[in-house]
């Protein structure tokens, strides 16, 4: 990464903002996304190392100063924290397992509605079946945590039904919880 964010830094006075951005977007958020899907979850120290990445390189794509406001400079680049890119990522997964949208056949029916467990209708039939998970290891898993944290979001946006939709409304979402929470 860190050849990366140095590449970023020397071409910052010779490309603009727009083009440092596709440049970021291009070679280091895969890099992210490919890290949070083999492993997921990983320590806070870790987290908060990765966040400071991204942070140095916000810095350097708006030519801000080190006392800017991580979440304003967050806002007007349209980046989410790497935590809620995360959730992203992994609420896109769960959505095309639940909708069956370019799952492959290992995932169809891994991440059951409960309705179609039980045979009835439901209040809510977009809620997911919560494994039981007694242990934290169990709950750490990405069935559980997946179903938990589906649930957990609004209605609203567990029923939207077309996939660009979807992947709209999580990012507004998780963008309007990062102005809340940062």
């Amino acid at each position: 990464m860190y050849p990366k964010i140095r590449v970023i830094n020397r071409l910052s006075s010779f490309l603009t903002r727009s083009a440092l951005l596709k440049i970021y977007k291009q070679t280091m958020l895969p890099i992210f996304d490919y890290g949070f899907s083999v492993w997921m979850e990983c320590s806070n120290s870790m987290r908060d190392n990765l966040e400071r990445l991204q942070n140095q390189v916000m810095l350097t794509i708006l030519k801000a100063d080190r006392t800017s406001c991580t979440q304003s400079m967050r806002s007007e680049l349209g980046l989410l924290t790497l935590k809620n890119r995360r959730r992203f990522l992994r609420f896109q997964l769960v959505y095309k397992i639940i909708n069956d949208y370019n799952c492959p056949n290992q995932l169809k029916g891994y991440l059951p509605r409960r309705s179609s467990l039980h045979g009835r209708d439901l209040r809510d039939n977009t809620t997911l079946h919560l494994p039981k998970a007694i242990t934290t290891v169990g709950q750490e898993t990405f069935q559980y945590a997946a179903a938990k944290d589906w649930n957990d979001l609004p209605k609203s946006i567990r029923s939207i039904t077309t996939l660009s939709s979807s992947k709209a409304g999580l990012y507004s979402f998780f963008a309007k919880i990062g102005q809340i929470k940062s």
